[in-house]
């Protein structure tokens, strides 16, 4: 349920009320019988200022009251009793936007923010199994990810080509990282195996675009994107361990270019993505305490193109055919599978 309001103050000032709750439950399994659940009362606020004609400032602020609840039966050896569950926790969120407008050709903007991943039901104790060497559980007393973000971007019109230029740089923190494994419960009887908080990770990158038209009827454009992760984990998850890995995952380089053409009812779009080399993770093979449960795997620098032609057989039907890596039979863009080229048809009515 949600409820929200929306009020100006003056010319130069806007402002919004919230106020949400929410209610989540899911039954345990593959041992059935309990049910692990929260409910969330949420209140927030926004208020965008008017500075100047040429500056504003934006600020939105979140508070999530979130409460746990587990209910049912416990197997004869699990660690835990219903009243662990009896906890919660209070989450601030925000949002702040300085933008400047300077001048016709260009602005500024400086941002920060402070995002929330609380744990899914599943972490909390939803997922249950017993094994005859362990068993495997969530838990109710980890603590939600928080990621802080601060980012300082420029955009410049260019009037003589048509086109618009966007530089960004940005840096990132995400702290209490969460992952599925890691955690292990030493009962008296079997270990459990669960969830666990294993560190932080900071984020540093740099984003350029540029994007126009030309000749009325084409468009394109032009992104790089530079990324450097490092992974501040505890030892048992280090170097992609245990199922998280954005230091060795993420791509460092990422170039992306697209062409489009419209004229009358006939539209065609190409686009051409190349990403350097990185690592992908893979299942071990190993579930047991100890052992590691996810392996680097390289994946090599490679790029890849899409494409799509539309045509408007009337003007609530549309016709188009698209192809998605279509340059390559199967490209190795993952540690999984192989990805395939695919083609669609696709027939689009509006009504």
């Amino acid at each position: 349920m949600q409820l929200q309001d929306i009020f100006k103050l003056g010319s130069d000032h806007t402002l919004r009320a919230t106020a949400e709750y929410r209610y989540d439950t899911e039954s345990s399994t593959p041992l059935t019988g309990a049910q692990v659940s929260y409910g969330v009362v949420a209140v927030g606020g926004m208020w965008e200022w008017k500075l100047a004609p040429d500056l504003s400032l934006t600020n939105a602020l979140r508070l999530d009251d979130l409460w746990l609840d587990r209910s049912g039966v416990t197997p004869p050896n699990f660690p835990f009793s219903n009243a662990a569950w009896d906890r919660g926790y209070i989450l601030p969120s925000y949002n702040s936007a300085l933008v400047w407008k300077a001048g016709e050709l260009d602005t500024l903007r400086l941002t920060a923010s402070r995002g929330v991943e609380t744990p899914s039901l599943v972490a909390d104790g939803a997922f249950l199994d017993e094994r005859p060497t362990n068993g495997l559980t969530g838990v109710p007393n980890l603590s939600p990810t928080i990621v802080t973000n601060y980012e300082i971007a420029w955009d410049h019109a260019l009037p003589s080509l048509d086109a618009q230029f966007r530089a960004s740089v940005f840096s990132q923190q995400s702290s209490d990282v969460l992952s599925v494994s890691g955690g292990v419960i030493q009962n008296k009887a079997i270990p459990y195996i669960t969830p666990t908080n294993i560190g932080n990770s900071d984020a540093d990158g740099l984003e350029l675009e540029l994007k126009g038209s030309f000749l009325d009827d084409w468009r394109w454009g032009l992104s790089y994107r530079a990324e450097m992760v490092t992974d501040h984990f505890l030892p048992f998850a280090a170097g992609g361990a245990d199922y998280v890995d954005f230091q060795h995952s993420t791509p460092v380089n990422q170039i992306k270019a697209n062409l489009g053409w419209r004229r009358g009812s006939w539209e065609i779009d190409s686009y051409v993505q190349y990403q350097s080399k990185t690592f992908g993770l893979t299942p071990s093979g190993a579930d047991t305490i100890g052992s590691s449960a996810t392996l680097l795997t390289p994946i090599g620098g490679y790029a890849s193109a899409d494409g799509r032609i539309a045509y408007d057989v009337t003007p609530w039907a549309k016709l188009s055919l698209s192809g998605q890596n279509i340059t390559q039979s199967a490209q190795l863009q993952t540690s999984g599978p192989m990805v395939e080229r695919v083609v669609l048809g696709t027939l689009t009515i509006g009504f």
